[in-house]
């Protein structure tokens, strides 16, 4: 949809998309943790607020149209992908606490970043990509402009007998 804007309220909020994509051009506040299920895509095309975190469980979870998207912790596992595609797309994870940016911790889990998109980790723990046994975590950036920044909080690449791979 787009105008207006959304609130979820609950403390997990659950967004499915069997096929298809579907788009929320709109800003989004979220109140605790955002799950994306289902093998469709989710475009998040409005500046958004999620007070937890977000998460790719399958399928694809985009963040699109120059959105802004700040989240405490940022997970793609389970088969999902998280994108930010585009110049001015942003997907931004901050924590003081335990927050952080997780590709397949426990199985399959892909970041793309393309077409002049930026990912920006600043948290107190490490980005993770392919944490744990069984862990297969992607990271892809490409294209112009394309950015991953690691302010904080290290990387964990491999770790814990999981595969990881940054390309």
């Amino acid at each position: 949809g787009s105008g207006g804007s959304l609130s979820l309220t609950g403390a997990s909020s659950t967004v499915r998309v069997d096929t298809g994509t579907a788009t929320l051009a709109l800003p989004l506040a979220v109140a605790g943790d955002l799950t994306k299920q289902g093998a469709g895509t989710l475009d998040l095309a409005g500046d958004s607020t999620i007070a937890a975190g977000i998460r790719a469980m399958d399928g694809v979870l985009r963040v699109t149209n120059g959105a802004e998207v700040d989240a405490n912790a940022a997970l793609a596992d389970t088969g999902g992908h998280l994108e930010v595609v585009g110049p001015d797309s942003t997907l931004s994870v901050t924590s003081a606490q335990d927050g952080s940016l997780g590709i397949g911790l426990s199985e399959a889990g892909t970041l793309s970043v393309t077409g002049g998109g930026v990912v920006e980790v600043n948290t107190n723990s490490p980005t993770q990509i392919g944490h744990n046994a069984g862990g297969d975590g992607n990271v892809v950036i490409s294209g112009a402009g394309s950015e991953m920044r690691l302010l904080d909080g290290g990387l964990d690449l491999g770790f814990s007998g999981g595969a990881g791979e940054v390309t």
